[in-house]
């Protein structure tokens, strides 16, 4: 089974929110309940992000041995996480925010500028 993975976050109607991570065949590899504030350590909450300290507990269980490759939403993916993702053989792709870049995103080219279905490398 290959591991790349996929965070997705559910919000059912009786407001119980899980956050799973699943393989390419879309198995179940991890889950994790939102609980509210307590539900990720608050270090890693502060060094990290919520979203970053969800992705850290949930890539704890896949094996490091091989390269791993996970696909976010933008909820989850910060400069933050990628470092310590990067130290533990995984690679991140994802939407990034702006305002979680560090200013790195102003040298990139705006998008009125790009053509559609372009990238930046």
């Amino acid at each position: 089974m290959p591991y790349e993975t996929i965070l997705t976050i559910e919000a059912k109607p009786c407001r119980i929110k899980k956050i799973c991570t699943c393989c390419t065949r879309w198995a179940c590899l991890d889950f994790l309940i939102y609980t509210g504030a307590d539900t990720v350590p608050v270090e890693d909450k502060q060094l990290y992000g919520f979203g970053g300290a969800v992705v850290k507990h949930l890539v704890g269980t896949i094996p490091t041995v091989k390269v791993t490759h996970l696909f976010t939403d933008r909820y989850f993916t910060g400069l933050a996480i990628l470092d310590y993702l990067v130290r533990r053989n995984v690679y991140l792709t994802g939407t990034v925010m702006t305002n979680r870049t560090d200013d790195v995103a102003e040298s990139f080219p705006k998008d009125t500028c790009m053509e559609r279905g372009s990238s930046v490398s």
